[in-house]
């Protein structure tokens, strides 16, 4: 029997790391002077792997070769973010790592730079991959100010958000999780967006906060959609907050969630009227119609052009229309004639608020004339680019927009000639050999609505959107009657960190047309008088080292086959065949869940994981029917394999070095032993109890506490009953670690355990690596029944003639991981903010 107080190895250990440092100061002399240094900035910018738009709201940290820290900030709207640094005068690299990603989103790996000197800048930049669905969402609480005496009505965000610009840094807040009552304590600005204080990565259920301090005036709560900023930009709601007692309370489901909390000194919120407020403002989404006509030469918009030239539709014509500020939306219809006579006709659905860009692909020399109106046919502003002849339109909530858009010849068409260009958009496998058969392997995968501009003789300017004739094959996009001279031909990017190989050649034969590259996606050529040039684009991604995969090749070896851990992989091999089974293989990551996979499902004796990042990976299975030793050797694909554990094995997976092999060898045998049985009852004892413990916890069976068996590979979980039993069976003989988790709320400050078999006491050995465990090595045949005392910490008796001494309390601020998967030295920032802590 043991009394274990937990906290005293961590305590020991800072005591020794203080004693080393007092050492070292102690041991060596002064260093000697070093020289100047200097400055030099690091900007970041991350852009979302799916839309390639800039990516906010993501942390990054920046560290010298040194070992000094920069950081974590978060990029701004525009997925930017820099860092001012100090290099030494003969340089210094720094690590680049997205510290803390959107909710949803993968961490890609570090980037370092270069030596870095005084006065350098460079830029770093990041994509990152969202993962929609995973259930995860994200607090924001953002501290506002108000000027004196500012009052604003209670049920209106938009006066507030008007008439109070400040930001409340170092303001500090409490968020509490109602299902766990685990806390967080946010501090505003501290990641270098003005005011904002957020919590990533908590997941669905409802939520309390507090503002330490002043209590706000009134709380309105911003409510997204998702949990990622590039899919929903805009709130779906906007919701005022009633606080009670100064705490508030809202509601996450793997969305975003932003509350602006005004301070106003002197001022307050007022209730206008005794309607009930209306606490959801939903963004309603719009819809445009566009009608698509062409009129005679210099026809003048006048009253009389919709009778003249509306009944001539333009049928078959692509249309685009696309958000101008960044938004998501981009949607590239294809004009119908539906009824004849009259207009061709494309629709666009559910348009988000903003403003938009109408593209018609007029041809050279033509003006289009745009008579747009809105509900109830009153006019809509319609704004016409004179140098593109491009439509502008601002969107508002809930829209509903038809526009007569008229194509009228000026008279000044460019020369015309008889040449032609034909551009095919081409998404090739990422890693595709550019010197390889890239015709053979890329072009039946076309891009739909790749933009391809064209400049050319005597001012000739034009665009034109891809579409895909016949699938499989390219996107097509063409340039006719063309005059012959130098043209410059641009493709808008089709995916980033990708390579761009282009190939021209005459459109009725293969010979190879000359061209010169300006960049990486644009062109120049010259275009033969009377003909037809061909012009293949090849877009080839850069493989993404971020992930890699895993295999394992399942083996069955001869029963009772005489093997340990020395036995060389060649004998396995030369023994040992492909397993036929069925059996389930299980990929925990560190911090994750499991990845499951079954035998066969790669091929015979086959597994194969998905894509996975870097990370350290807990690797076992379970084997239906007889007992089984299995011996795992593993290693990169193509570098060797060596043995690397008996039954289950932690596989640390560095993306970086390609896919990772494992030949997994089931050695089964006849069984040796039965089954084992695991009875714990657990007890809340009174605070500090120090003995006697079946007579004076016995009455207090404790419920709800998690029993966890470590046996091999696998983990047994139960759960104490309302007797505070809980049983554990199933296990062969042998090593085991027996953890208890008492339920949420239980305060342990000491646990007591006490075990027997067959009435006599069953020895085992205290654990305290990883919490409240014990190890017990169990023989065959044998029922052990234990009792888990759990003691609160006592409630000391103050003696006021005794020596006085201090307790310091230093708060650490740790987040974004699950609870288990932190390195508490590393991983947690030293907290600012002044915190309240009662000693009884």
């Amino acid at each position: 029997m043991k009394q274990v107080a937990l906290g005293q190895t961590l305590a020991l250990r800072l005591l020794i790391a203080s004693v080393a440092v007092l050492a070292t100061m102690h041991t060596f002399g002064a260093a000697p002077p070093l020289a100047a240094q200097g400055t030099a900035t690091i900007e970041i910018i991350n852009t979302d792997a799916d839309t390639g738009l800039p990516a906010p709201f993501t942390r990054f940290q920046v560290t010298s070769e040194n070992g000094t820290p920069y950081g974590p900030l978060e990029t701004d709207l525009n997925g930017y973010v820099a860092f001012s640094v100090t290099v030494d005068p003969q340089g210094t690299s720094f690590t680049v790592e997205e510290e803390t990603p959107p909710a949803c989103a993968a961490v890609p790996e570090p980037q370092t730079t270069e030596p870095l000197h005084a006065g350098d800048a460079t830029t770093v930049t990041f994509t990152t991959q969202d993962n929609p669905g995973c259930g995860l969402g994200t607090i924001a609480l953002y501290a506002m100010s108000c000027p004196e005496g500012f009052n604003g009505p209670a049920d209106d965000y938009g006066p507030w958000r008007d008439g109070c610009l400040g930001n409340a840094d170092g303001t500090g807040f409490t968020i509490t999780s109602v299902a766990s009552g685990q806390q967080w304590t946010p501090t505003a600005g501290a990641y270098g967006i003005p005011g904002r204080a957020p919590i990533v990565g908590l997941p669905a259920g409802e939520y309390t906060f507090q503002q330490q301090g002043a209590v706000p005036a009134t709380v309105f709560c911003l409510v997204y959609d998702t949990s990622n900023y590039v899919t929903s930009p805009q709130p779906s709601s906007v919701v005022p907050i009633s606080l009670v007692d100064g705490v508030g309370s809202i509601a996450l489901d793997g969305n975003r969630v932003s509350c602006d909390l005004f301070t106003a000194p002197g001022g307050g919120a007022v209730v206008q009227s005794a309607e009930p407020i209306e606490v959801a403002e939903p963004t309603a989404l719009s819809s445009l119609e566009v009608h698509l006509a062409s009129c005679p030469d210099g026809y003048p918009n006048d009253a009389s052009i919709f009778d003249a030239c509306h009944d001539n539709g333009i049928d078959g014509r692509q249309v685009s229309l696309f958000a101008t500020a960044g938004g998501a939306y981009a949607e590239n219809p294809v004009t119908v004639v539906e009824n004849t006579p009259g207009p061709g006709i494309a629709r666009f659905g559910d348009v988000p608020v903003g403003r938009y860009a109408l593209d018609l692909f007029v041809a050279p020399g033509v003006e289009i004339v745009a008579n747009c109106t809105g509900a109830e046919g009153n006019p809509f502003d319609a704004e016409v680019d004179p140098s593109t002849q491009v439509v502008f339109l601002d969107i508002g909530v809930g829209e509903t927009i038809t526009c007569d858009i008229y194509e009228v010849s000026t008279g000044t068409i460019p020369s015309i000639g008889s040449s032609s260009l034909e551009l095919h958009a081409l998404l090739c496998p990422a890693g595709t050999d550019p010197d390889g058969d890239l015709y053979g392997e890329c072009h039946g995968n076309g891009v739909d609505g790749a933009f391809y501009e064209v400049t050319g003789p005597d001012g000739y300017v034009a665009d034109r959107l891809t579409t895909i004739p016949v699938s499989p094959g390219p996107g097509v996009a063409t340039f006719g009657e063309l005059s012959g001279g130098a043209y410059t031909i641009s493709q808008a990017t089709i995916q980033p960190n990708a390579n761009v190989i282009v190939y021209c050649s005459l459109a009725d034969a293969d010979d190879a047309v000359p061209f010169v590259y300006v960049d990486g996606g644009t062109i120049s050529l010259e275009l033969p008088a009377d003909t037809g040039v061909v012009c293949d684009w090849y877009t080839i991604p850069v493989p993404d080292v971020s992930t890699t995969t895993l295999q394992v090749d399942v083996y069955r070896c001869p029963t009772n086959f005489s093997a340990d851990e020395n036995t060389p992989l060649e004998v396995f091999q030369d023994l040992c065949g492909p397993s036929t089974g069925t059996t389930q293989f299980s990929l925990t990551p560190d911090g994750g869940e499991p990845i499951v996979q079954i035998e066969g499902s790669a091929g015979v004796g086959t597994v194969l994981f998905p894509p996975l990042p870097t990370n350290s990976y807990l690797l076992h299975s379970s084997i239906p029917g007889d007992f089984n030793d299995a011996y795992i050797f593993c290693g990169v694909q193509g570098a060797g394999l060596s043995y690397t554990g008996h039954n289950g094995v932690r596989l640390d997976i560095d993306a970086s070095q390609g896919p990772y092999v494992c030949q997994w060898f089931n050695d089964p045998y006849i069984a040796r032993g039965e089954f084992e049985t695991i009875n714990v009852t657990n007890y809340l004892c009174p605070p500090g109890t120090d003995g006697a413990f079946a007579e004076r916890c016995a009455s207090s069976p404790l419920a709800g506490a998690t029993l966890r068996l470590e046996w091999r590979a696998e983990e047994l979980v139960a759960t104490t009953d309302v007797n505070g039993v809980a049983s554990l069976s199933g296990m062969l003989p042998g090593e085991n670690v027996l953890t208890n988790v008492p339920p949420a709320g239980t305060n342990v400050a000491v646990y007591v355990v006490e075990c027997e078999a067959t009435g006599e006491p069953f020895g085992f050995t205290y654990n305290d690596q990883h919490g409240m465990s014990i190890e017990l090595d169990l023989p065959a045949g044998v029922v052990v029944d234990c009792a888990w005392y759990n003691i609160p910490p006592a409630t000391p008796s103050v003696t006021p003639a005794g020596e006085h001494g201090s307790i310091t309390v230093h708060t650490f601020l740790c987040q974004g991981k699950s609870i288990d998967a932190y390195n508490w030295e590393e991983d947690c920032a030293a907290e600012t903010v002044p915190a309240g802590f009662a000693l009884k």
